[in-house]
């Protein structure tokens, strides 16, 4: 009888300190997912800033509309024609976000509702075009960079990269960064 009891003490102590272990990996589980990796906002909010973020990046690799949009007739951002980045569209887009009144209707075209900023980058890692708001970040190269984005320290920031082709003497991958983030 002795026997028994002390079978089921050890099977109760086995099954608290599974519970204990469970608990523990779900409080660290949290506590990374919402203090660490997304300072300053609620998970909630992030995971909307990481779909945002994608959304964007998605829509970047179609054409727009119309198909053959400039400045003036654009009714949805894209930069790709056939599968390939149509550069026209791109200096478009990049002197479009140039002050602060393009850059919000760029934000507008493309349905956002945080800020933004889209790096191009050839197969070097040399920047093509770099599209977002030159008066809400300071930049010292001509060009945006992650690491100005960074110098503002926004409150959050989602990151997705695509990769495109490129045609300019032959047939090359550009790299789309996506950042969009909460200041």
């Amino acid at each position: 009888m002795l026997k028994k009891n002390i079978n089921r003490k050890g099977q109760v102590m086995i099954f608290i300190g599974l519970v204990a272990v469970f608990v523990f990996l779900l409080a660290f589980t949290l506590f990374f997912d919402y203090l660490l990796l997304s300072p300053g906002v609620s998970g909630e909010e992030y995971r909307f800033i990481q779909q945002e973020n994608s959304r964007l990046a998605d829509a970047l690799l179609l054409p727009g509309y119309p198909e053959s949009w400039n400045k003036e007739s654009v009714m949805r951002i894209g930069l790709a024609e056939n599968n390939f980045l149509n550069e026209t569209k791109a200096g478009y887009f990049q002197e479009l976000t140039e002050n602060d009144e393009g850059y919000e209707t760029g934000r507008s075209l493309l349905g956002l509702f945080y800020d933004y900023l889209v790096i191009i980058e050839d197969a070097e890692g040399n920047t093509i075009h770099s599209i977002g708001n030159y008066e809400r970040i300071p930049n010292t190269n001509g060009f945006i960079t992650e690491e100005d984005l960074k110098s503002t320290n926004p409150s959050a920031i989602a990151i997705q990269e695509r990769t495109i082709l490129r045609e300019t003497n032959g047939v090359s991958n550009v790299k789309i960064k996506v950042y969009t983030y909460q200041r």
